[in-house]
């Protein structure tokens, strides 16, 4: 059924993709439970290799936070992979360093431990030319 108008065609379309989902919403939604189950599956293998930078901490992968050393351009690592972005995410943990839940929370309340994680890190040599050397200045309200 050929369409001169394009506005009538995407009309048609989207009726016809509506009432296609519809009559197979099972096995779309069968499908996106197994692609997401895959990639948290992959997502726990890879944190379950590392451990935090500062105490080493690996006993569990739940236990790391990924925290951004280079802050441009910086995305939550967890959002993209809950909305199934595994490949931006390790694009993105490129720019961050794995760190338990304790250091990482104690790091943004201390600004001597985070230049002390920072000094440690590029000491690592994990970062060269992009790694903030310390901690940014923040005013108290």
């Amino acid at each position: 059924m050929p369409f001169k108008d394009p506005e009538a065609k995407k009309a048609y379309q989207r009726v016809a993709s509506k009432k296609h989902y519809e009559k197979n919403k099972q096995a779309y939604i069968a499908r996106a439970a197994v692609a997401k189950g895959n990639v948290y599956t992959i997502w726990r293998t890879y944190k379950s290799t590392l451990s935090c930078v500062w105490c080493g901490e690996n006993r569990h992968h739940t236990m790391l936070d990924f925290h951004h050393v280079i802050t441009e351009g910086k995305n939550d690592v967890n959002r993209l992979v809950a909305n199934g972005l595994l490949k931006r995410a390790m694009e993105e943990i490129k720019k961050c360093i794995p760190l338990c839940a304790n250091c990482h929370r104690y790091l943004h309340n201390d600004k001597a431990f985070e230049n002390k994680v920072l000094a440690k890190v590029k000491e690592m040599k994990m970062y060269e030319d992009e790694l903030r050397t310390d901690a940014p200045e923040v005013e108290d309200e």
